[in-house]
């Protein structure tokens, strides 16, 4: 009894979800993705990837830009001291990454956007200061993640792009399809121009 009513609750928030004007396309699939997720049914896991995309475009000189989207599920205390803090890096003399949205998505569906002019902060690499190194184009762009709560969505999107190619006329890069945590669904797009196909 207690299964069906769980599912049969579970079927009715997300119908009442979707006839939500102001609930987005895109929440509503994640929250789709997430709701099965469970510690039950993750036993050794604090946190679940549910998306990864990246979508990147590359000119023919090795110049690129991209978006990326990641949303995690969190599922224990340590999986959301984790994420309470969202770290990315770059090296300033070739690009620039930002983040571009973040928001936590409750299980009712209710989305809490995140501030990115308080929360998120660059800064110089501090790390490379153990190996005894100090590039200022070394950076750390730091999101710090307020309120986030076990059985929440993170979901945040961030944006970048390389201006110079370490290589003239060359593009490269490099995608992981593996995280420390279970994958649900990671690829990633690549927009090649006709003259220098991968």
């Amino acid at each position: 009894m207690k299964t069906r009513t769980a599912l049969f609750l579970l079927i009715c928030s997300t119908a009442a979800l979707a006839a939500d004007p102001a609930y987005s396309a895109a929440q509503h699939s994640l929250l789709s993705a997430a709701a099965p997720v469970t510690l039950r049914q993750y036993p050794n896991a604090d946190t679940v990837l549910i998306e990864d995309f990246t979508k990147l475009q590359y000119q023919p000189d090795g110049s690129y830009d991209y978006v990326s989207e990641v949303a995690f599920k969190i599922l224990t205390e340590k999986g959301r001291q984790q994420k309470s803090t969202v770290t990315l890096g770059y090296d300033a003399a070739y690009g620039k990454t930002s983040f571009s949205l973040a928001e936590i998505i409750k299980s009712d569906g209710t989305a809490v956007p995140i501030d990115l002019e308080k929360q998120s902060r660059e800064t110089i690499n501090s790390s490379q200061m153990d190996a005894n190194i100090y590039d200022p184009n070394s950076k750390t762009v730091r999101l710090s993640v307020p309120d986030l709560q076990i059985g929440d969505v993170l979901h945040y999107e961030f944006r970048g792009g390389r201006t110079k190619a370490v290589v003239p006329n060359t593009w490269s890069d490099l995608f992981l399809f593996e995280d420390t945590s279970p994958v649900l669904h990671a690829y990633c797009e690549i927009d090649a121009p006709a003259g220098r196909p991968l």
